[in-house]
């Protein structure tokens, strides 16, 4: 799994040190994207969980695409990623508003 290391700094928070210890910024691994699907129409169902808006496509859509029911579509996307379809988009999603915020600019 790829990771970013992130530098979070937040205003008027001390960390707690010892006695001549060095003080750091704390730091946490993000990773840079959910867990890739392996197959292709799995991998094609992400670019479109990542790409599209929640509001303009919903679960069902997708499965409806991919000629699948919805619940055939959440088991067999768990089986690859670990995740639902919802679950990994809006993992996917946050991983992004950590990006810009990184970046110093809006996640709305």
């Amino acid at each position: 799994m790829r990771v970013a290391l992130l530098e979070v700094k937040a205003p008027g928070f001390v960390i707690p040190r010892n006695e001549g210890s060095r003080q750091s910024p704390i730091t946490h691994f993000v990773p840079l994207c959910p867990p890739w699907p392996r197959t292709l129409w799995a991998s094609k169902a992400a670019i479109v969980l990542r790409d599209v808006g929640r509001g303009e496509m919903s679960i069902d859509w997708l499965a409806g695409k991919l000629e699948m029911s919805r619940r055939s579509l959440e088991r067999r996307f768990a089986d690859q990623t670990g995740l639902s379809p919802a679950d990994w988009r809006r993992e996917a999603r946050l991983i992004e508003a950590l990006r810009l915020l990184a970046m110093g600019r809006g996640a709305t």
